[in-house]
């Protein structure tokens, strides 16, 4: 089941601070709040971006109905 908490503003792409694995060269983000890298998970096809500090998620937009979606499926 997924229960939302809260809804932060919609942030740009633009706006989202990155870093670059220097071995992989994966791309991931840093928490808004934080500014701590994020963990990837991923439920399906979404990826869910978490803070390893704060706990708290990040999905792209259209992505938190994708996961009420899958919920709903998953509970039947």
């Amino acid at each position: 089941m997924v229960e939302v908490l809260a809804e932060a503003e919609p942030l740009e792409v633009g706006k989202m601070k990155k870093k670059i694995h220097k071995k992989s060269g994966e791309e991931y983000l840093l928490c808004p709040r934080c500014m701590v890298d994020m963990d990837k998970l991923v439920k399906k096809d979404v990826v869910i971006d978490v803070c390893k500090k704060c706990g708290g998620m990040w999905v792209d937009a259209g992505e938190l109905e994708k996961l009420a979606k899958i919920s709903k499926e998953d509970e039947k």
